[in-house]
């Protein structure tokens, strides 16, 4: 009669990891900053905007006047 219970039977085999290093051009580089400072200053300009309006849409209610959206 078996022991009950449940039994994992692994079967290990050597495993080879290789990795190669490579130097990336400097133009990519560049082109890489270029798109990072890019996004960067595109989110900043939305989020300008977005604040922008909104501190118009409080000011202009707390004046009573009726709020202009472009």
């Amino acid at each position: 009669m078996g022991i009950p219970g449940v039994f994992f039977n692994y079967e290990i085999s050597p495993m080879l990891i290789v990795h190669h290093e490579r130097r990336q051009a400097f133009a990519h580089f560049l082109t890489s900053m270029c798109a990072i400072v890019g996004g960067v200053l595109t989110v900043a300009s939305i989020l300008d905007s977005f604040l922008f309006r909104a501190h118009n849409v409080v000011k202009n209610s707390s004046n009573g006047s009726t709020v202009k959206m472009m």
